[in-house]
């Protein structure tokens, strides 16, 4: 885009080089500044009107905004894609210099990267950062029914925001539960995998599921998985206080196994292994190496005999 065209944006300043700079206050941001319309749905953020931390914007104060923010251009104006964070902070110092009298063109500026496109490629550059973002699932879960609810499948969503497409049902999957489910899930209180195994469960049940799993210590891991199984086979949820096995611990002692030909010599049931290392008795015939292997690699064999 040529100097003929920037210079008709709204708050253009010309500092050099490739990309204008605008005073962030003529970046409009959808949801902040102007509605959300089916002219615009691409540019919705579920963070748009978050605050921010203050060490965020003493950055910026310091260092002014390093990197370009993506817009796309509405007529005469540009509305915001990606960089919401670094215009808002922006606006916040861009005002604090117009308080203390600083002349209008050495103020805060914020250099734009002007995208063009159909909708869903200015969608893909408005969440084309997204594992940069503090979002949390329910708010990726949003942009990601956003994306569908203006013509996305699965497949375009799962490649704008590079995931699998079963990852997208997943995160989709969300919106079939509880509110309370749902915060519990932002909240990290209650894995997407297990929670979304509520949702062929009426909601009042889920909250109630939820609640039962709390009481008990059992929304994380093998404790989640089986009290969900238990609860909707009509069981009671149970206090299940045997620990499972850090992956980092199965991680060294499959080092441990890969350089011992010993081991490699002893039969032993794979599955009978797994039981005893999850908490279960001694298999029998257990083959000394093997308990030896378990031990290098930090197994505490009497406190895990006990149980």
């Amino acid at each position: 885009m040529g100097s003929a065209s920037t210079r008709k944006l709204e708050g253009f300043v010309s500092l050099g080089g490739e990309l204008p700079w605008l005073d962030p206050h003529s970046i409009k941001i959808v949801g902040v500044d102007i509605d959300e319309t089916s002219e615009n749905w691409f540019a919705f953020c579920p963070r748009a009107g978050d605050e921010l931390e203050a060490d965020w914007i003493d950055d910026i104060r310091r260092n002014g905004v390093r990197m370009p923010v993506d817009v796309f251009r509405d007529g005469d104006t540009v509305i915001m894609l990606e960089g919401r964070r670094r215009v808002t902070a922006a606006r916040i110092i861009w005002n604090e210099q117009a308080k203390a009298g600083l002349p209008e063109k050495e103020r805060i500026s914020v250099r734009v990267n002007v995208r063009r496109g159909n909708p869903m490629e200015l969608f893909g550059f408005n969440i084309g950062s997204e594992n940069r973002k503090a979002r949390s699932p329910m708010q990726r879960a949003a942009l990601m029914m956003h994306a569908k609810k203006f013509g996305a499948d699965d497949k375009a969503v799962a490649e704008m925001f590079c995931c699998t497409t079963q990852t997208v049902k997943n995160m989709t999957s969300l919106f079939d539960l509880a509110a309370d489910v749902q915060k519990a899930v932002d909240k990290g209180e209650l894995p997407i995998r297990e929670a979304i195994k509520l949702a062929d469960m009426p909601r009042e049940e889920q909250k109630l599921l939820l609640a039962n799993l709390k009481e008990v210590d059992a929304t994380k891991g093998a404790r989640a998985s089986n009290g969900i199984k238990a609860a909707k086979k009509g069981e009671k949820i149970k206090n299940d206080t045997r620990k499972m096995r850090s992956r980092t611990f199965l991680e060294k002692w499959r080092d441990v196994v890969k350089k011992d030909e010993r081991f490699c010599a002893a039969k032993v049931p794979l599955d009978d292994v797994l039981k005893f290392v999850l908490g279960g008795n001694i298999p029998t015939d257990f083959p000394e190496r093997v308990k030896e292997s378990l031990i290098e690699a930090g197994f505490k064999q009497r406190k895990a005999a006990a149980q």
